[in-house]
């Protein structure tokens, strides 16, 4: 399910990068520009998966953490964004927050602390951050690009 949810993901990415390229031209990116994209996507994905190392070997001790790790690092990940990118973009920011507030609710046993429910909610993030995010940037994105002009 995780894999056709990530295919899915990919897939869809694709499409829209093609929509946009059709649609507003390319844009090449300078070296620098990858270098930092790079450097954005491994911290992104360890983001993701050191805390959920983490929290499986605590579960696999017998253990469970009191609080959603992987919430809570991936909020800090999503707060550098906001960061990097720019204040102007304020719904990361906003995301941010959110995932931070849901993550001291875990302090309290909201929802019950397990491994189970770590994910879920982590997912769940994920999913809304995904769709509502999109949707603003690409708002923003058609607001501030011309679009290319057809040969017709």
């Amino acid at each position: 399910m995780l894999l056709g949810a990530f295919a899915t993901f990919v897939i869809g990415a694709r499409a829209a990068s093609r929509w946009y390229d059709r649609n507003y031209g390319r844009v090449e990116r300078t070296r620098r520009q990858r270098r930092v994209q790079i450097v954005i996507a491994v911290a992104g994905v360890a983001a993701f998966l050191v805390p959920f190392e983490v929290e499986i070997v605590v579960m696999n001790s017998g253990g469970v953490l009191s609080f959603n790790l992987m919430l809570g690092a991936l909020s800090l990940w999503i707060a550098g964004y906001w960061l990097y990118l720019g204040r102007g973009f304020w719904h990361y920011a906003t995301f941010a927050v959110a995932g931070l507030v849901v993550t001291a609710f875990s302090f309290a046993g909201l929802p019950p602390n397990s491994f189970d429910w770590h994910l879920r909610v982590l997912f769940v993030f994920m999913g809304l951050t995904t769709v509502a995010g999109g949707s603003i940037d690409h708002r923003i994105l058609t607001r501030a690009l011309r679009p290319v002009a057809s040969d017709e």
